[in-house]
Order: C-alpha cells, then sequence, then structure tokens
C-alpha cells in the first residue's frame, strides 16, 4: 500500500541527505502478469521500467519503477508529471 502523502513527504525529506539513488514506484501488485502489462505500457511511452519481486509478509509481490535520479526533488518532479498528466496517481518517489 502506499504510504499517505504526509508521510511519503516526511521520508523523502529524511532520506534526502543520505540517499542519492532515487526512483519512482508507479505500480505495486501480487499480480505478476498485471505487472508486465504496466511495464509494457511505460515502455511504449519511452521509459525503461524495471519489475522487482519482493516478499513482504509472506506475500509475493511485483513493484514497477521507472527513472534513475540523483535526487529526490528530481524523483518528485516525475511523479508529479504522472499525476498531472493522469497516469499512475499512486506513483511515488524512492530511493535505492
Amino acid at each position: 500500500k502506499p504510504m499517505p502523502e504526509a508521510k511519503t513527504a516526511a521520508l523523502v525529506r529524511k532520506e534526502s541527505s543520505t540517499k542519492e539513488n532515487w526512483s519512482v514506484q508507479v505500480h505495486a501488485t501480487r499480480d505478476r502478469e498485471s505487472a508486465q502489462q504496466v511495464a509494457v505500457q511505460l515502455r511504449s511511452q519511452g521509459y525503461a521500467p524495471v519489475i522487482s519481486k519482493i516478499v513482504r509478509d509472506r506475500e509475493v509481490w511485483y513493484r514497477v519503477r521507472v527513472g534513475s535520479f540523483a535526487s529526490a526533488d528530481e524523483a518528485r518532479a516525475s511523479v508529479e508529471r504522472f499525476r498531472r498528466e493522469g497516469k499512475f496517481p499512486q506513483a511515488y518517489p524512492v530511493s535505492d
């Protein structure tokens, strides 16, 4: 589940001083095929998505992320673009 925006912003500020590799998570699902469909959609728009498989609370999740940003501000700008264009309103910045 994405975090409420206020918590996400607080995390971004806290981590920005220690992390320098940022991306944008645009989708998270337990369905591998859904993640692959989102990746295909992103590729058709010129992005280079990365799907990662994680286990959280004994459940398998597939995260779809794009970008490699040097700062939290760059990642946030990309998030705003996704939201403004109506694509992936649940997108949020993450530090790797």
